[in-house]
């Protein structure tokens, strides 16, 4: 079986979301898997070394299977799975799993992190467990507002004495996700990056 698996064998099929028409099936190689992981370490280097997640991202859907999923195998680390999520009444749930468990990084959605923003500026004892370890914050989906990427590193600073880095990136479920990754010098919102290497925009 396993001299059946090679370079383009199907690994899995994601749907779109289904932003432009109905959800499409995109295969996703075995190829596509490692090298959008490739990419990703070179654009950050902290994922060569094991990583603890607390994610909610659905499976289903590029940046939580192909990008946190492969990220944490690819890295020998630790996924816990968030039963919550950045919606009324859902994230609570988050605010209970990061209370318990400090990731090295943290993946959400602009919403996400505006939601955590403000819980972390009135929750002290989650603040300092969530800044503890973390080294990074990556968002994807949208632009982070500025508000609120400055209130995450006025909070940093406020809480270990230095900004967390955050990082973004453009992609897509056919490019599995990734095209794009900003991670070096000033960042600030509203910045896609540059290709990661081998694509071309």
């Amino acid at each position: 079986a396993h001299a059946a698996v090679g370079p383009d064998t199907v690994a899995k099929i994601l749907f779109t979301s289904g932003s432009t028409g109905m959800p499409k099936g995109v295969i996703n190689s075995q190829r596509m898997i490692c090298a959008d992981i490739a990419q990703a370490a070179f654009a950050m280097a902290e994922i060569r070394k094991p990583q603890t997640l607390v994610d909610w991202l659905p499976w289903n859907h590029t940046f939580g299977s192909n990008q946190n999923i492969h990220l944490t195998l690819y890295s020998g680390g630790a996924l816990y799975i968030d039963d919550g999520k950045p919606t009324p009444g859902a994230f609570d749930a988050t605010i209970r799993n990061l209370k318990e468990i400090a990731p090295t990084c943290y993946f959400n959605v602009p919403k996400g992190f505006e939601l955590l923003a403000h819980r972390l500026a009135e929750d002290e004892q989650l603040r300092k467990n969530f800044f503890s370890r973390v080294k990074f914050f990556m968002y994807a989906g949208a632009s982070l507002p500025q508000h609120v990427w400055d209130e995450l590193e006025r909070l940093a600073i406020e809480t270990i004495g230095e900004k967390i880095r955050i990082v973004t990136g453009l992609g897509a479920t056919e490019t599995g996700p990734s095209v794009t990754f900003v991670t070096r010098g000033e960042v600030r919102a509203g910045m896609v990056g540059n290709p990661v290497p081998g694509c071309e925009i």
